[in-house]
């Protein structure tokens, strides 16, 4: 009978091209599920906190909304802002249409009791007619011309005028 010798270690045989192949493609997937993964798990933890700050932004606007409609300090609040907003309104309208072609609106300072404009006219008569022009607004009272000089740098040398008029309500 012949000896049977089993040799257990034996590594006579390279790894076969396709099996090796088929591990390497198989740990390229592997590494790339695993970063999409953590990419969408990223995703996702930034999306319940952006959704977790809108909630509590509408919950504090739904309570806010709801103490202003029953709470008087509120309606007082809400009163103030829409009659200040239309006191603007009414300042920008009206001097929009006291200006002319004959007269620029160069600037405007509002203060806490009264209002500065500054503006440059064609001439004398100009600048009169669109300061009694402001003393008509119902928003403004006392209208006066405080200073004005002539610009000699200009070609044309216009009036440059300096107006102050108190608010007949002062905005908030």
């Amino acid at each position: 009978m012949q000896r049977l010798t089993l040799d257990f270690n034996q590594r006579n045989t390279p790894w076969p091209l396709p099996g090796v192949i088929l591990m390497v493609i198989g740990i390229v997937m592997t590494i790339v599920t695993v970063r999409y993964h953590a990419e969408i798990d990223d995703d996702l933890m930034q999306s319940e906190s952006h959704l977790a700050r809108l909630k509590r932004d509408v919950e504090r606007q739904r309570l806010f909304d709801k103490q202003s409609a029953t709470h008087p300090v509120g309606d007082n609040v809400t009163g103030r802002i829409r009659r200040s907003r239309n006191q603007w309104e009414a300042l920008f309208s009206g001097l929009e249409t006291a200006a002319d072609e004959t007269v620029t609106l160069l600037s405007m300072e509002p203060g806490a009791t009264e209002i500065s404009v500054r503006g440059e006219a064609k001439d004398f008569a100009a600048m009169t007619d669109y300061v009694k022009r402001l003393s008509t607004l119902p928003i403004l009272a006392d209208v006066r011309l405080t200073d004005y000089e002539i610009a000699r740098d200009h070609a044309r040398r216009p009036l440059r005028f300096s107006a102050k008029a108190l608010w007949k309500e002062t905005p908030r």
